[in-house]
Order: C-alpha cells, then structure tokens, then sequence
C-alpha cells in the first residue's frame, strides 16, 4: 500500500496538525521508540524542517500517557545541542506527548511513541489543558496499531490464498468439501467440492434453512441441535447425515464442523462435508449379511439323502425337502431322478472328468452313476421353478460287506446360497472401504488388499502370485519417493524399513507419514488370532490441517490465553498472555505454574508479602469452586484485565486475559446516556400533561410508551388499559369491543405504519359509541415510533367534511362511490316517506367484453368507465347523484320522481339512447352493450340498501333480452 493511499498514514498527519492547532505550535512531528532512542519519524507537519533542525530526539524522557510542557530556555538548550541551531530555529516551548504504539496490549521500550510540538512563541500551563493533549496521543497509538494490524493481516491473507488454492486441489482429490457458516449474518460459503456433492451449480450458496432442509427429517433435529450448540458454546460435530441432493439423490455424508473465533471475537463454523454412501452402504450390506449368515446357521442343516443301488430313497430329512424345494419325496417310492437338482453341462463334465452326451443334468443322478466319493460345490437349480441355488453336496458309496459289491449311496447337501452372496457382499464391502487395509500372513506374503490400499502404495494393482512382503511394499514406495521425509541414503533407508517391518510383526503400533501428494496417512498394525497381520491406513490430512488450525487459532485469541494441566503446571500459552503479563522467556524457562502466574499478575497491582500470597491463595481457590470462573482485576494505572478459568474433563485449565479497560468505559458511557435520556422522558411527560389534547406516543414495534391524562378521558379508557408497553392492536381490540371502533384493526394498523413510513402526516376520524366525534393527527418520529394527538371535533368541522368527502368518491371516476350513494338515497327515502311521493334508483350495466377479447381490458375498460361517468352526469338533472359501483356497472339516484310511468321511462330511453353512442378507445370505435334497471321507490322501502338490490336484481332481468335493452320495477 502507497503512503499516499495509506488511511493511517493520513490520519497521523491530520491527528498531528488537530494537536498543533490545539496547541498553538508551529510545527509537529510522531516518532516511534527504535531501541533506547525514540528515532522512526511517522509523520510531520507545519515548519517541521526549519524548527527540527538540530533537534536532538535522544534526548526525549516521556512514559506512555503523558505530557509535558517545556518553555524554559536551560531546558529547551537539551534539545538543540547547537545553541546556533537553536537560536536560528527559533523554538521557545516544546510539547512532548507521550502514547502506547502496542499492537497486543500495553507495553514499554520499543512500543512507546512521541509527539512532539515546537512553537516559535512562549507557551504556558495556564491557558491550555495540558490533559487535553493526551487525547491526541491515544488517537496516535490507534492510528499505528491499526497500521501494523493490517499490514500483518494482509501477509496472512496472501499466505491465506496461496493455501487455499492447494487446499482446494487436495480436497477435490480427496472428495471432500469445505463450508463457512457465520452465525451473525447466516450466511454460508460452500466450495466447488460441496457444491458437486450436493449436485449444485459451483457458486451455489444455501441459506440456513435450505441447509437443515436437505437433511432427512429424521436426522434435521440432530443437526440443528449440534448447530445451536456450536454457536452457543463452540462445540464442534462429526456425524453422519442422509442427505437429498438438488438432482433428487439420497446420499449420506460425513459432516465435520469446527467453530473458529476471528481476531475480533467473531464466531465462525469452519467444516467439510465428504460423500460416504459408499461406506455407509457397505456397512449397511455387511450388518445384514452377518445377521443373514448367522440366521442361516442357526435354521438350517444338511440335507441327508439315503438311496440304494437302483436310486430309489430309503430315507431322507426335511432339510431335504427344504433345500430341493420337493415337498414329494417319499421313502421306497421316489427315485433320485423325481429329485429336481439340474445343472449346466460343463458342470457335468467335469463332474465325470470327461465329456459325454446326457439325456437330462440331474445331479443326483450323476453321483448315483459315479458311485465315488465326491465332494462339490457348484450351482443347481430345484424345484418345479428351477431356482438357482448354489450346493455343497457330498457322496459317499455304501459297499457291501460281504460281496463288497455297491449296494447304494448317501448323499448330503448342504444349500450354501446365502453364504455364497454373503462371501460375494463381503469381499465388495472389504473392497469399498475407503480406508486402506491389506492382510498378510505369518510369512509376510501379502494374502489381500482392498482398492484403496492398493492406489496408495501398490499403483492400483492386485497382489501378483510372486508373494509380495510387507518389506517389499516399503522399499518400492519409499524408492519412488511415494514417502516423503525420509532421508537419502541406502543405509538410512534400509534401516528405516528394517524399523518399520519390526514394528509391524509386534503390533499395535502407529505412525504417520506424508506422501508425496502431500497427504498424511496414519498407519497401524494388528495381529489377529490366526497370527495373520493386517496393515490399515486412514487419510489424516484434514485431522493435520485442523491441528494447524487450531495452534494458529490459539496464537491468535484476541488477547491472553493459556493452559494448564492436572497438575497445575503451564502447558501452553500465547504471545497475548506473554504481553498482558509482561511474561520473558527467563521466566518461561523457570517452568512456570498457575501459582507463579497469578501471583506475578498480582504483584503488577502493588501487592507484596503476606498480602500477596493470600491474594493468590484466593484466587486459585476459586477456580476450583465452579467449571467456570469469570472476574475482573484492576491494576495500579487503572487498566482492567478480565479473568476467565474454565475446568477441563482431565483434570486441567484454560484460562484467558482480556483488556477490557475501553468496554468498562463505555459501560460507564451508558449508564450516563440512560440516565440523562430518563431525565428528557421526565420533563416530555409533564409537557405532555399540560397539553389539552390528548397524546400518545408508540415505539416501532407498536408497543405504547408515553402518554396523559387526556389521552384516556378522551376515549374513556378503563382503569388498567392503558399501561407502559401494551400493543396498540391490544387497544384497538378492545375498543371494538366496547363499539368505540369500526373496521379492520389489522388493516387500519397496517395502512398506518404504511402511510408513516412513507412519511405521510395520517389524520384520522374516529365515532365513538357515544356519538363524540375524535380526531386523530399522527407523525413519525425520528429512530422509528409516532406521535399521535387526539381532539373531540364537530360534525362540520371543514377538516372532516373534506374527509368523510375523499372516502365517499371513486378515484378513477371522480363521481360518488356506493357509500356516497346509499347515504343520499336514505336521506331521499327519509322525505318520501314524510312528504310521499317516489324517488327512484337506476342501475346500468355496460358490458366489457370486447375488450377482454383483445386482451387489452385494462386500460380500455378504465377509459370507457371515465367515459360513461362524463355521458351520465351530463344526462341527468343537477340534483340526481351519479355513482360508480364497480368495473362496467353504475346507479343514479333520483331524489325525486314524476308519478307518470310514461315520462320515467322516456327519460330512461334517452340515456340510454346516449350511453349507446359509439366510445373511441385507442383511436377505435366501440359500440357497448348497455342494459338499464329503474326502480321506482316508495314509503314501503324498508333501507337503501334493499332498494339498491332491487335495482340491481332489475338490470340483471334487463340483460336477458338483448344487447340494449331496459327494465323498470317499483317497491
């Protein structure tokens, strides 16, 4: 980064001529301590080269968090050696502002910096606070720290992605994923690998919720439940997961997570995801053929066949009659060739050592004709269906004793089917695990090897029949480089073997080697009862890697941490710890306990004998009182460390160290803030008492903060109503219920919040039950919430009349809407039926249709409507009302009607006669379908809204006789 676009760089330069201003001085420069000497210039400013001249900076003496005034002349000669110098550059007062440039923490030596200010003119203590210069040196040391921070993070991300691209190849290799999820924002990242496994595009990236969604219902509990843990507590997870991928497969994945905290304490879930429905298959299929061969022990037996020397049984099993699927063999009747057991030819070739023609393939038969003993296993197939079974049959002659003539044969089969899958099931299961495993025997001749054994170390070839040694399997790989950090040298490398080879045939030894693929591998060895020696390996990179992590994740705890086992004595500790402590290597070296470090941090607080080592006896002793112990220590120069001890399962403790002077400040800061922000709410609601409105005031949420007296007595609210924190729906409600409101509260809350977040003023008008008319003015405030005010009003307040107007007109039209029309129309029925007479209501209906053809309905069907609302008001007396009551459908209200029939229902003919006329839409002409419904109203009308059915039952009974047509009623 150029210093030109350096930030820190920038803000030194603006925070030193901020201080010089302060200051009145003339020039400014920021030094960093470079061994005993403050030396390394950072910024400078003002008259710097002139007034600097000869300054000699190893005569500078200032602490972090200090100032100084220098403006004697004996003094100010300490820094200009040269009195020349001195004279010619003018300098009469000297700031020096001392500040900690610590990255970690608070330090001395090397980690102090200096401001130093020159003026030309003569400077005193007694108009300036000298403490106010200090601010700007705290501003310094965050502007360096901030600089050293990035630097340093920067290498790390360099190094960071040069790491991730060869981890990215490994881990496609390897078949295994990676993701980040940041609990804070939910967001997560999946790499390349994850994205294949779960059959998604390569920048695909899940929500949280799609994530727990691909899971099996079944197990989505166990997974969220790890989740919550991890955030909670920064437990990490290793389980296993059926899956749904995007493609519609169900896989099972290996799920590892392992919560990662960043420099500013952010939790991050790091973690990889591996395919192993293979694995989990495998056990799946070996689990059920081990409980089907252990099953099929227990059930079956030999099946025994006893025959004599023409075939025929004399004596059989029901294992017989099972294995053969022949519930029909009879002792003395049947005879072998009635015994379905078929097999192929070749089978009988070899079965007589020679070829021959037979007329059928029974078995049996065959042993019957061989009168040897033999022993087979082949594959046959019985019963009337010809199953296929494999069998182990086995024959034996019975020879005469006398004439030593055969006189017949026993047969026993044994129906060896399942065992045969099993071996087959098995000998695929042994060679999918993803682990390597060989066997050898007690000559060291490899006996078998599964693929995965035989791609790391054998080229992905089966055991040849020269009888491959262990010794042989080291001595290629190690001679091809296949091993890694071994060193050259014939004699090295043959002992190496040598060693490997003894540790192998003692077994249950371990050991973990990189290849040259930079994999690390962990091999183990096991002699099993048969003294054969079987040699496995697992992939242990990611445990590697992890490993790596965590050691740098320890290094980078944002502050001291350290670990101690049962014993008490330190195990590990980081450079924050080293620093917060003021820890050297002398005192490493001592071999430093939990004791020695409490009591070396209480001794930084001025505690001495006695009084020390009973502080350090308390606090070791309240480790022990809970698994985790938290408190707060304060030192001599007011720096606040927090302490944390957590107890471990084995017996040990990590504890951890935190400067948390700033957050103590900032407490404080909130504290003054609430305070005085409860002193405001004080004085707001006295205002609000005086006021003869009433007034309420609601957060963003709703929720009813401040209010008075007015308020309540407006609306008479009932004692206990109105109460801090209560839901403006929760007043509405019960307003509605005492009849104090009308309408939809969801809705009239929802148009409120829209309106005021739009930033509308919202006036309201509210009838209560009593009659009392109220007005309603409410405003958004700033930060979120409103204010609102209430007022009783008067029915002809000009307010309410534009109002109650705006509410009873149609927006497109502009004429009245329904409500406006049945509110004349009861005001008409009102003087009929006091002064007799009729008025009447005419309902038309205009038909769309055309326009909905054409597919152009919408903005056809709003100009044909303006159209007609124009030709109507033109059409009728000033004193009838034209109204729009939906999409194509209007009424006029006719306060006062003629009683002859004729004359009404030529008036109606004329508007109909104009409402026919063509309309011009889009520069085409239409001619509408129009149909006209009259009623004629009298004093029998019971309400304007029975007369507005009738008239729309009317125009509805119009509309069947034709494209223009009129219908005339009375009630």
């Amino acid at each position: 980064m150029s210093p030109d676009a350096d930030p820190c760089a920038i803000g030194l330069e603006r925070t030193l001529k901020a201080a010089m201003r302060l200051a009145g001085c003339d020039a400014g420069a920021v030094f960093l301590r470079e061994g005993e000497y403050f030396s390394a210039k950072l910024a400078q400013s003002g008259n710097a080269a002139q007034l600097f001249s000869g300054f000699d900076l190893s005569a500078i003496s200032i602490e972090a968090g200090e100032t100084r005034l220098v403006n004697e002349s004996a003094e100010i000669v300490t820094f200009f050696p040269d009195r020349d110098q001195m004279q010619s550059a003018k300098a009469q007062t000297v700031f020096l502002i001392g500040f900690n440039a610590a990255a970690d923490g608070p330090g001395h030596a090397a980690n102090e910096g200096v401001i130093v200010l020159i003026s030309e003119t003569k400077k005193t203590s007694d108009n300036l606070d000298l403490w106010l210069l200090l601010d700007f040196g705290t501003i310094a040391g965050s502007l360096v720290q901030t600089r050293r921070k990035t630097s340093k993070a920067l290498e790390t991300l360099e190094r960071s992605e040069k790491q991730t691209e060869h981890f990215d190849y490994v881990t496609e290799l390897a078949g295994v994923g990676g993701w980040e999820i940041e609990p804070a924002t939910q967001k997560i990242f999946w790499t390349e690998q994850t994205c294949r496994i779960h059959d998604r595009p390569p920048d695909y990236s899940p929500s949280l919720q799609e994530w727990f969604d691909m899971c099996d219902p079944a197990y989505r509990k166990s997974l969220q439940t790890a989740f919550r843990e991890a955030v909670a507590s920064g437990t990490g997870w290793k389980i296993d997961l059926p899956i749904e991928t995007a493609t519609g497969r169900r896989i099972w994945v290996a799920s590892i997570c392992q919560p990662v905290f960043g420099d500013d304490g952010e939790l991050l879930l790091v973690g990889s995801i591996m395919d192993v429905s293979a694995r989990r298959a495998a056990e799946t299929e070996i689990d059920r053929s081990q409980r089907l061969y252990r099953s099929t022990l227990n059930a079956l037996s030999e099946g025994i066949l006893v025959v004599d020397g023409e075939g025929i049984v004399r004596w059989h099993n029901a294992a017989a009659e099972t294995i053969f699927e022949c519930p029909t063999i009879y002792a003395e009747m049947t005879h072998l060739e009635d015994v379905p057991c078929l097999v192929e030819p070749a089978d009988m070739h070899a079965l007589f050592d020679q070829e021959r023609a037979y007329d059928d393939y029974n078995l049996l038969s065959g042993l019957l004709i061989l009168k040897q003993s033999k022993s087979l296993t082949l594959q046959a197939k019985v019963g009337e269906d010809q199953t296929r079974k494999w069998l182990r049959c086995c024959s034996e002659p019975l020879i005469s004793r006398e004439d030593k003539k055969f006189v017949g044969l026993v047969i026993s089969v044994e129906d060896i089917t399942a065992k045969k899958r099993s071996e087959d099931i098995l000998n695929e299961a042994f060679e999918a695990i993803p682990n390597g495993i060989a066997v050898f025997d007690q000559d060291d001749r490899m006996v078998m090897a599964n693929g995965a054994y035989r791609v790391a170390f054998m080229e992905g070839k089966l055991p040849s029949g020269e009888a491959e040694t262990y010794r042989d399997v080291l001595s290629r790989n190690l001679a091809s480089g296949r091993i890694a950090d071994v060193e050259d040298g014939e004699d090295v490398r043959e002992a190496w073997v040598e060693d490997r080879a003894s540790d192998f045939f003692g077994g249950s030894v371990s050991h973990i080697d990189r290849l040259d693929d930079s994999r690390w591998l962990q091999t183990s060895s096991m002699i099993t009862p048969s003294s054969y020696r079987a040699d496995f390996f697992a992939d242990v990179t990611e445990l590697k890697t992890q490993g790596a992590v965590l050691e740098a994740v320890f290094e980078n705890f944002p502050g001291g941490v350290a670990l101690f086992d049962a014993r008490r004595n330190l195990t590990l500790i980081n450079t924050g710890m080293k620093e917060l402590l003021g820890i050297d290597d002398n005192f490493m070296r001592s071999g430093p306990t939990l004791r020695s470090m409490v009591a070396r941090n209480a001794s930084r607080e001025g505690l001495t004998g006695d009084v020390l080592d009973a502080a350090v006896t308390k606090t070791i002793s309240r480790f022990a009182q809970s698994e985790v112990v938290t408190y707060e220590r304060t030192l001599s120069d007011g720096t606040v460390h927090e302490i944390k001890a957590i107890s471990l399962p084995d017996g040990g403790l990590l504890t951890t160290l935190d400067d948390i002077s700033l957050r103590k400040q900032l407490e404080q800061q909130l504290r003054d803030n609430a305070r005085r922000a409860k002193q405001k709410t004080a004085e707001l609601e006295e205002t609000f008492a005086n006021m003869k409105q009433g007034v309420s005031v609601f957060d963003s949420e709703g929720c009813l903060q401040i209010w008075n007296q007015r308020y309540i007595d407006i609306f008479s609210k009932p004692d206990g109503e109105v109460r801090h924190g209560v839901a403006i729906k929760t007043l509405l409600d019960a307003e509605k219920l005492r009849g104090d409101f009308e309408g939809d509260v969801e809705a009239h809350i929802a148009q409120l919040r829209q309106r005021l977040e739009a930033g509308e003023t919202v006036r309201s008008y509210f009838k209560l039950k009593t009659g009392t008319l109220i007005g309603t003015i409410h405003a958004s405030m700033p930060g979120g919430g409103w204010i609102g005010t209430h007022d009783e009003i008067a029915e002809d307040d000009k307010d309410y009349k534009a109002f109650r107007r705006s509410r009873q007109t149609d927006p497109l039209t502009k004429i009245a809407n329904q409500t406006y029309l049945l509110e004349d129309m009861e005001l008409a029925l009102d003087s009929v039926r006091l002064n007799g007479g009729s008025c009447g209501v005419m309902v038309i209906s205009v038909g769309f249709a055309h326009y909905y053809a054409l597919g152009e309905h919408m903005t056809a069907c709003d100009q044909t409507n303006q159209i007609i609302a124009r030709r109507l008001r033109e059409a009728v007396r000033p004193m009838d009302l034209v109204a729009r009551l939906d999409d194509g459908r209007f009424a006029v209200l006719f306060p006062t009607l003629r009683n002859d029939d004729g004359a009404v229902r030529k008036m109606a003919e004329r508007i109909m006669s104009l409402l026919r006329e063509p309309v011009v839409v889009g520069g085409q002409k239409t001619l509408l379908t129009i149909h006209l419904g009259l009623v004629r109203l009298t004093d029998r009308v019971e309400t304007s809204e029975q007369a507005l059915q009738k008239a729309q039952t009317t125009v509805d009974f119009a509309s069947v006789k034709g494209p223009v047509s009129l219908a005339v009623d009375r009630i």
